[in-house]
């Protein structure tokens, strides 16, 4: 029997020296939730002594202070379903330390020998963590809002920059300075629809090519008198490209769109032009076609003095990307970027 006090008195001794090397707070209780060990990090955090804490019902502590509703239905309703929790929250406001959110990890212990329930929970206190946490989503959500008002601005003074422009079109004569200023015009209306579609996504960096196209290719359209005799097809895909890349590829959209409108189909009264937008991998296409008459075989990116073209292939290379042309019933010009 002497030895088996021995052995007993030598488990419990290393037991408390487990606990006590623990550097969050830990206990261990009995079935009947009275503490039985205490780690020396929870006297120093919770601010209690031993004689107050050992043996004590855990909600009798400093002065039922540990009387916690979420504390009780972790012990006396969740652990014994499930032997084991972890980062179960609780928050509390102590005498002692004030306010705290803790994470109460429990185990069930069956132990062989004795056949006594024992419980083990420790304690973190993640209280800086969460005020972190929140200083950090309220800066974010400050940010989002000065984003979010920053791009409602650049959208309201494009619109006035664009009527600017069209004001200052109908005071001139000259059919080129008036075309130049039309095209302008058109330029400033596809970044003032990805403004606007900024201002409306969820974190106002990326946005979404499906949304995007589909209603700057309407826009782009509806500024000809012939839109309403041409028929559009769009095959968008969905998928997302930061600000910076989807700004050049709305304006290379817009010149595209607005030279087929101006010159594919002079002296028709009927015509087709598609758009396809599609994501392989990290790779995107864009490839925008007309069965229009087709561009003279001297005309390309690489040789055109046309500001238009020269437009695109400088953004073009902005991406990182590649443009080609192909020329069969009408015209297909392809777009290719990483996003």
């Amino acid at each position: 029997m002497e030895d088996i006090k021995i052995a007993a008195d030598d488990t419990s001794e290393f037991a408390q020296s487990v606990i006590n090397t623990v550097r969050e707070p830990m206990l261990s209780l009995d079935k009947d939730l009275r503490i039985i060990t205490v780690s020396r990090s929870f006297y120093e955090f919770f601010k209690v002594n031993p004689e107050e804490t050992v043996g004590q019902l855990i909600y009798d502590l400093g002065n039922k202070q540990w009387d916690i509703p979420k504390l009780r239905k972790l012990l006396e309703d969740i652990l014994p379903q499930h032997t084991t929790f972890d980062n179960y929250e609780v928050e509390h406001d102590f005498d002692t330390i004030g306010k705290r959110i803790m994470l109460l990890n429990a185990r069930q212990i069956h132990q062989k020998s004795s056949k006594q329930l024992v419980i083990l929970l420790a304690i973190e206190d993640v209280t800086e963590r969460k005020e972190t946490e929140r200083r950090n989503k309220a800066l974010l959500d400050e940010k989002d809002l000065i984003l979010k008002e920053v791009h409602h601005r650049i959208k309201n003074s494009m619109n006035t920059i664009r009527s600017l422009l069209s004001i200052q079109a109908q005071t001139l004569e000259d059919a080129s300075a008036i075309e130049a200023l039309k095209d302008t015009e058109s330029r400033v209306q596809s970044m003032m629809v990805l403004y606007d579609k900024l201002y409306r996504s969820v974190d106002y960096s990326e946005i979404s090519m499906k949304a995007y196209l589909f209603t700057l290719i309407d826009e782009i359209i509806g500024n000809f008198p012939n839109s309403k005799f041409i028929k559009i097809e769009k095959k968008l895909d969905d998928f997302v490209v930061n600000a910076k890349k989807m700004q050049a590829v709305g304006i290379i959209v817009n010149e595209l769109l607005t030279n087929i409108m101006k010159y594919a189909f002079a002296d028709r009264t009927d015509g087709l032009i598609s758009v396809s937008a599609t994501l392989k991998g990290k790779r995107a296409r864009i490839l925008v076609q007309d069965n229009g008459k087709g561009i003279p075989e001297d005309i390309t990116f690489e040789n055109s003095s046309g500001f238009g073209l020269m437009l695109v292939r400088t953004l073009t290379e902005q991406i990182g990307g590649t443009i080609s042309m192909e020329r069969s019933n009408g015209t297909s010009v392809i777009l290719d970027f990483n996003i």
